[in-house]
């Protein structure tokens, strides 16, 4: 109600697919939300939102985020499994309580009517993406967890290091 044009866009073809077509029509909010399915083109569609929300209640870790942070869109996201490892709250993105549609709620509200505060989470999130979380990230602390390990075991071995 407060956000009268609002559209929410829900992405993908999980589960509870039909259970939330279900409820958008009994609230009356069917013409506001609009059902995607499994798409090829989610960057393109992350470059057309305003704000992100990922109110997962069970994920592991979740690239979708990434995607959208790298983006500098404000995610606002359940904190749950390795989502806070990635979202630094009310810094880099908003963690919400997982199944607390009222604390999505506000949170959108809050980007909605503070557009500064979007773009300043956004340009964080941005920001730590590119940092911490880009592939050659991975791939340097990879490399050196490897490298650690194989000099425990060599050291176990052989007493030598490399």
């Amino acid at each position: 109600e407060s956000i009268p044009r609002l559209k929410i866009l829900i992405i993908g073809n999980g589960s509870i697919r039909n259970e939330l077509e279900d409820m958008a029509r009994v609230e009356g909010i069917k013409d506001n939300v609009v059902f995607m399915g499994a798409r090829p083109d989610i960057p393109g569609l992350m470059k057309t939102m305003d704000v992100f929300a990922f109110p997962s209640i069970e994920e592991g870790f979740p690239i979708a985020i990434l995607e959208a942070m790298y983006l500098g869109l404000p995610v606002i996201a359940s904190s749950i499994s390795g989502i806070p490892e990635i979202i630094t709250d009310a810094i880099d993105g908003f963690l919400i309580e997982p199944r607390n549609s009222r604390h999505l709620a506000d949170k959108i509200l809050a980007v909605y009517r503070d557009r500064s505060l979007g773009e300043k989470i956004g340009s964080n999130a941005r920001n730590r993406i590119t940092s911490g979380f880009l592939p050659r990230h991975y791939i340097t602390r990879l490399q050196n967890l490897y490298s650690e390990e194989l000099n425990k075991k060599l050291k176990i071995n052989t007493g030598k290091q490399i």
